[in-house]
């Protein structure tokens, strides 16, 4: 799935669940696990879920590490691209 077409899928997922789920407005973690659920059978109980950093927060800490210190940089030429092109299309979506 194109990057594009992965926004345009998981906004409206997120769109249906804001309009459904009251909950969805007010707590993002809720948010994300109604999300995950929608795209996987894996069950975790919610009160477990809570216990795990936010998806975002994993992403930013690696990309400080990665960015800032210029550790562990990615192994995968591909992966740096892949990385660079997502970021050029979410500022470009949400800018």
């Amino acid at each position: 799935m194109n990057t594009q077409t992965e926004i345009k899928k998981v906004s409206d997922i997120v769109l249906k669940l804001l309009k459904e789920d009251v909950r969805c407005r007010n707590d993002d973690k809720w948010l994300t696990y109604r999300v995950m659920r929608h795209f996987t059978k894996i069950y975790i109980p919610f009160e477990d879920f809570k216990k795990i950093p936010a998806f975002e927060t994993v992403k930013r800490c690696r990309a400080n590490i990665q960015n800032k210190y210029g550790l562990y940089l990615p192994t995968e030429p591909e992966v740096l691209k892949k990385r660079g092109h997502r970021e050029i299309i979410f500022k470009e979506e949400f800018k």
